[in-house]
């Protein structure tokens, strides 16, 4: 358990952390607590190209997507 000089330090630390105050600096650390794409409204993060992701799923759909029932028994095993 913390003693009262730490809880006292911890608060005056706290007080003296606002966080990113310039422009850069909040766009920067604003992909911080990216974790996931679960929840996403968009399907690409600000960095990335939409278009590179739409052809990586064009690539993969061509090399994965079974076109025969025979070949889907196939790629199953």
């Amino acid at each position: 358990m913390a003693s009262i000089r730490q809880i006292e330090a911890n608060c005056l630390n706290a007080k003296k952390s606002t966080g990113p105050r310039t422009a850069e600096g909040k766009s920067r650390s604003r992909m911080n607590a990216l974790k996931s794409g679960i929840d996403a409204q968009a399907e690409t993060i600000p960095t990335e190209d939409p278009a590179a992701l739409q052809a990586l799923a064009a690539e993969y759909l061509e090399r994965f997507y079974p076109t025969t029932p025979i070949s889907a028994i196939s790629s199953i095993r």
